[in-house]
C-alpha cells in the first residue's frame, strides 16, 4: 500500500512539475510575442489578414478584368514547353524559326489572350478578388494559376520574335511592354510566391530586349522603358512590403493552430504530412512549442527587414535558421532564394535601361 501511495505521489509530483513548466514557457513567450506584435503594430505596419487585403477598385479602373480570363483562356500545351535559354537571346529567335508551324499555330489558338492584355495594360490599377478572410473561403488564399502566367508569358516572347522577324520592332516592344505590365500585376497581394514568380517572368520578358539590343534594333523603346522604370521603383521598396505581408499570414498561421494555411505554405508537400502536422500541431503540449517558432519567426523577418530598410545583405540566413522548425526554415529559405533573385533583377533591368537609353 505503501509502495502504491509512494508511486502515485510521484507520478502527482512529475505531473505537477511538468504542468508549472508549461505554464512558465507558455506565459514567457505568449508575453515576448506580445511585445513583438505591439512593436510592429505601432510601427504601422500590417499585422492581420484585413491589413494586408488590397483596396478595391473600381471595375472600369482594374486591369484583372482582362487578365483573369487571359489567364483562363491561355492554351499551354500547344507549344508543349519549346525550350531556349533566356540568357541567350538568339536561341529564342532560334527556337522559333525551327519550331516555326507548332509556334504560329499557337499564336493564333491564344489571339484573344493578346487581345485581353492590351486591353488590360490600358487600365490604371490591378487587383485579383482573392478572398483572404472569408467564411465562404475558409480563410485560404486561392492562388493563381502560375503555370497559366508563365505560359502567357512565353506567348508574349514568340510573339515578340515574331515581330522582329516581320521587321516590326515597334509592334514587339507594344507586346513586351504589355507582357511585363502583366508580370507586374500578379504581385499586387504581395506574398512571397507572387514575387517569385514576378522576378522569373519579368527575367524571360528581357530575352527579346536583349536581342533587339544585340542587333542594334532601333526603334521607339519607351512603352518598354516606362516599364522598366515602374519596375525598378517598385522593386526597391516592395520586396520588403512582400516580407510584411508574409509574416501577416504567419502570425494568423500560428494564431489558427496551424490549420488555415497549410496548404499554400506547404504546396509541395504530400498530403498525409498536412495530416500529420495538423494533428502534432494541434496537441496540447504543442502550444509552447508553437510560440517559441512564432517568435523565432517574429525575430527573423524583424532582422530580415531591418536589415532591408537599412539597404545591408540580410544577415538572417537559412544556415543560421537550422535549429528552427520546418515552417520557418522554408520561409527563410524561400525569402534568401527570392532576395537573391530580387537583387540580381534590379541589377539586370537597371542594365538593360541604361543601354536601351542609349540606342
Amino acid at each position: 500500500m505503501r509502495k502504491k501511495n509512494s508511486l502515485a505521489f510521484w507520478i502527482f509530483l512529475i505531473a505537477l512539475t511538468l504542468a508549472i513548466i508549461y505554464i512558465l514557457l507558455d506565459f514567457h513567450y505568449t508575453n515576448l510575442i506580445n511585445k513583438e506584435l505591439a512593436r510592429i503594430k505601432n510601427l504601422g505596419e500590417p499585422l492581420t489578414l484585413s491589413d494586408i487585403t488590397p483596396e478595391e477598385i473600381p471595375l472600369q479602373e482594374n486591369a484583372a478584368y482582362f487578365y483573369h480570363p487571359a489567364i483562363e483562356h491561355i492554351s499551354y500545351n500547344s507549344l508543349d514547353y519549346i525550350d531556349y535559354n533566356s540568357e541567350e537571346p538568339e536561341t529564342l529567335i532560334n527556337a522559333f524559326k525551327k519550331e516555326s508551324d507548332k509556334v504560329n499555330k499557337s499564336l493564333k489558338e491564344n489571339r484573344l489572350v493578346f487581345e485581353l492584355l492590351k486591353l488590360g495594360y490600358e487600365k490604371p490599377k490591378c487587383r485579383y478578388n482573392l478572398r483572404y478572410n472569408s467564411s465562404e473561403s475558409n480563410s485560404k488564399m486561392k492562388l493563381l494559376n502560375f503555370i497559366a502566367c508563365r505560359s502567357i508569358v512565353y506567348e508574349v516572347n514568340y510573339k515578340a520574335a515574331s515581330l522582329i522577324l516581320e521587321n516590326k520592332p515597334e509592334k514587339a516592344v507594344e507586346i513586351l511592354a504589355q507582357g511585363l505590365r502583366f508580370a507586374r500585376s500578379i504581385t499586387m497581394q504581395h506574398t512571397l510566391l507572387e514575387y517569385m514568380m514576378k522576378i522569373n517572368m519579368e527575367a524571360y520578358l528581357m530575352t527579346p530586349l536583349k536581342y533587339m539590343l544585340e542587333k542594334n534594333i532601333k526603334t521607339n523603346y519607351q512603352p518598354v522603358l516606362n516599364e522598366i522604370n515602374a519596375i525598378l521603383r517598385e522593386q526597391k521598396i516592395e520586396f520588403t512590403k512582400v516580407l510584411m505581408t508574409e509574416r501577416a499570414l504567419t502570425i494568423d498561421f500560428y494564431e489558427n493552430s496551424l490549420k488555415s494555411y497549410l496548404e499554400p505554405l506547404l504546396l509541395t508537400r504530400p498530403n498525409y504530412l498536412h495530416e500529420i502536422l495538423s494533428f502534432l500541431l494541434n496537441l496540447p503540449f504543442s502550444k509552447p512549442l508553437i510560440n517559441i517558432e512564432t517568435l523565432s519567426f517574429l525575430k527573423y523577418s524583424k532582422q530580415y527587414i531591418e536589415d532591408l530598410r537599412a539597404y545591408r545583405e540580410p544577415s538572417a540566413t537559412p544556415k543560421e535558421m537550422e535549429k528552427n522548425f520546418i515552417f520557418t526554415l522554408n520561409i527563410a529559405a524561400n525569402a534568401s532564394r527570392a532576395f537573391y533573385q530580387h537583387k540580381k533583377t534590379l541589377q539586370k533591368f537597371s542594365k538593360l535601361k541604361q543601354a536601351l537609353e542609349k540606342l
